[in-house]
């Protein structure tokens, strides 16, 4: 039977069947709804909640934390896409340990800007990629808006001009 309040469940019940949880569009702001998980703390804070919002794309099911102040939700994961939304957003930093694999053959873009594997954006300043290796070398690669690329090393700096032309470099064969 629909419940329309409250239910708490023990976690050594076992249901079988399809679970049901209708809440309506939730917004973020909304601190007394969807599907909360708790852990030691009953009081709102260090909680995670699962709603659904029809924010007129689709009907995405989202994942928000509450921090140290009680029900003060953010969004950290956003699943289901639905007009400029991909299928899955993911809002602040992330960490990942492990290889990240990306698995998507490309033809030769129609521009060199979209439809790449990755794609760094910002909306101003500095677009850029680091890479470090623990206690070794480094190299910064970034682009601002001075038409260039940069490859900052540890061991000095290289400019690429956007009117640079073709580039190639020869092994130290001498060959070219």
């Amino acid at each position: 039977a629909d419940k329309t309040n409250t239910q708490t469940f023990a976690a050594e019940q076992i249901y079988t069947g399809m679970a049901r949880v209708f809440t309506g569009s939730i917004a973020e702001s909304n601190t007394s709804n969807g599907l909360v998980f708790d852990g030691n703390y009953q009081t709102g804070q260090y909680r995670h909640r699962l709603r659904k919002r029809d924010d007129g794309n689709g009907l995405p099911l989202y994942l928000d934390y509450a921090s140290s102040t009680a029900n003060s939700y953010s969004p950290i994961v956003r699943f289901g896409g639905g007009g400029t939304y991909k299928e899955l957003s993911v809002y602040g930093n992330q960490e990942i340990t492990g290889q990240l694999l990306i698995d998507q053959n490309i033809a030769s873009p129609s521009n060199y800007y979209n439809g790449l594997q990755v794609e760094v954006r910002a909306t101003s300043g500095t677009a850029g990629i680091g890479l470090h290796r623990n206690g070794y070398s480094h190299v910064g690669i970034y682009t601002n808006a001075s038409n260039r690329l940069d490859f900052d090393f540890n061991a000095g700096d290289v400019i690429m001009n956007y009117n640079a032309g073709t580039l190639w470099g020869s092994g130290n064969d001498g060959s070219g």
